[in-house]
């Protein structure tokens, strides 16, 4: 539903897809509104800032995490040498992101660079 609302929000413009690997099992529901919150943001964050004409949502079930990547072939941006400077930078969104995986005992690691895109990847216990 998230990818489909991404492509209807940018005017058809950019394309999503999703993926799914693994045998998925049930994360609390803590964790699966943080997971659900979290990529919502993403993209959101793609439509409104990124021009891209791609987006891509994997998630992928393991033995005891699910990792989720959110990818983009948009602007990129400079990624601060801090979190902290996220919100400096104005990515609150990006900060929050981090805030909410960390709160729901999870990692977060993000990939950017100007011209090239976007990953956000997402590292959850179930």
């Amino acid at each position: 539903m998230l990818t489909r609302d991404a492509s209807a929000g940018a005017d058809g413009k950019l394309a999503t897809f999703f993926h799914v690997s693994g045998e998925p099992k049930r994360l609390t529901p803590e964790r699966e509104m943080a997971l659900y919150r979290i990529v919502q943001e993403a993209l959101n964050n793609v439509v409104a800032h990124a021009n891209a004409s791609r987006a891509d949502v994997s998630v992928a079930f393991v033995e005891s995490e699910v990792a989720v990547t959110i990818g983009d072939d948009g602007a990129g941006f400079a990624i601060p040498d801090r979190p902290g400077e996220l919100a400096e930078a104005g990515h609150y969104g990006l900060l929050g992101m981090r805030e909410r995986t960390e709160l729901a005992g999870g990692w977060l690691s993000l990939e950017s660079e100007p011209g090239h895109g976007t990953q956000i990847e997402i590292h959850l216990p179930v």
